[in-house]
């Protein structure tokens, strides 16, 4: 899979603004919140595996429209960016403890799911950890603003 710069991000917005819209038309958006969040944690898990490939060439990089493949030091930038991106966005998509629930039942079941065919598995387990600490002190500093 060639991973570009811009892969992820439209839909991180635009979910979360879906999602938690009040409109009429938005009522299937708030029943498949957990689905949207399963999501974002499926990608993030993925994620934290790519950040430690055999080797920082071909398809490890990140390409950039009229631009190449970028740098070893800036794709992995990226997908870590990328990663806490991901968990805040399924961290926001939790309404109560069952979504909750639900965030770390996927979380388990597909880092199980992937670590079956990788090398590694403590440091992107690790870096899942680092993102959900700060994906989770995000979003409870908006929480706590908010209020």
């Amino acid at each position: 899979m060639v991973r570009g710069l811009f892969d992820f991000y439209p839909w991180f917005g635009s979910t979360i603004r879906y999602c938690r819209s009040e409109q009429p038309g938005a009522r299937f958006a708030r029943q498949s919140s957990p689905l949207f969040a399963q999501v974002a944690v499926s990608v993030a898990v993925n994620l934290s595996f790519d950040l430690f490939p055999k080797g920082w060439s071909g398809f490890a990089l990140i390409s950039v429209p009229g631009y190449g493949w970028t740098t070893p030091w800036f794709s992995g930038a990226w997908i870590a960016i990328s990663t806490v991106f991901c968990t805040y966005l399924a961290i926001r998509l939790a309404r109560n403890w069952f979504d909750g629930c639900i965030f770390i039942t996927s979380l388990v079941c597909a880092l199980g799911y992937i670590a079956v065919g990788e090398d590694a598995f403590w440091r992107p387990f690790l870096v899942l950890t680092v993102a959900i600490a700060v994906a989770l002190t995000q979003a409870v500093r908006r929480i706590s603003s908010s209020n």
